[in-house]
């Protein structure tokens, strides 16, 4: 009777031991499949946030077309006014000088937005200026408005108290010898454009902006751009 009963609790023992191993592998079988799904579901999410970023074409071809002209290589900032009216056209005020000298001024604000929407680089304020300093560079105690004295050639004036730059601005003609490609050759991958600049005469590539949603950090700046310029690569 005791072998019976030892016999029996020992099947007992060996079916619910069974039991326990199909229900721990349905268990692991469980959390593995729900692993996998979640994995699945994550990678789902992210392809389909970077097809669902929206991309302003419009201010991304404003930008793309002054750095097809200018370049992005914002060391000349310092070697002459040209390059400075150009990059800030859009947010600077053209004016004369008495003697008819034409000039533009912009406030830091505005420039500090506009080095950093032309370059991969974070800008701050002062990181900005330095680009401008140069024997041409003169800081000035008092307001623009009521300036006196104007930049001549090449001159920048940094007034302070309200902290603006004026300086000299040279008219530029519309005829360049770049174009941007169109439109439908644009390449969109997540939060980036690629744009290719053209010959205007031959249509050969000449290079490849890369634009980038602005998601800068930066203080003293006034409005941030939509794009900033990622790389220029030459063809």
């Amino acid at each position: 009777m005791n072998k019976k009963l030892l016999m029996l609790l020992a099947a007992g023992a060996l079916v619910i031991t069974g039991c326990a191993g199909k229900d721990s592998l349905k268990t692991s079988d469980k959390k593995n499949t729900e692993q996998k799904e979640s994995k699945t579901e994550n990678k789902e999410t992210t392809s389909k946030e970077k097809s669902e970023v929206k991309h302003d074409l419009e201010a991304a071809e404003k930008l793309a077309h002054l750095v097809a002209i200018s370049g992005n290589d914002l060391s000349r900032l310092n070697e002459q006014t040209n390059l400075l009216a150009w990059i800030t056209q859009d947010r600077s005020t053209k004016f004369k000088s008495p003697e008819g000298v034409p000039l533009a001024k912009v406030s830091v604000q505005d420039f500090v937005d506009v080095v950093n929407e032309f370059s991969d680089k974070t800008y701050s304020k002062e990181e900005a200026l330095e680009l401008l300093q140069s024997p041409a560079f003169s800081e000035v105690n008092g307001k623009s408005s009521a300036a006196t004295t104007f930049p001549k050639d090449s001159e920048i004036h940094y007034y302070k108290e309200d902290n603006t730059l004026v300086f000299t601005s040279v008219v530029r003609g519309h005829n360049y010898p770049q174009e941007l490609d169109k439109k439908e050759n644009w390449k969109t991958e997540g939060d980036s454009i690629k744009i290719d600049v053209l010959d205007a005469m031959t249509k050969t590539k000449i290079s490849t902006i890369t634009l980038k949603l602005n998601n800068k950090n930066y203080t003293g700046g006034h409005s941030k751009s939509k794009y900033y310029v990622a790389e220029v690569k030459t063809a």
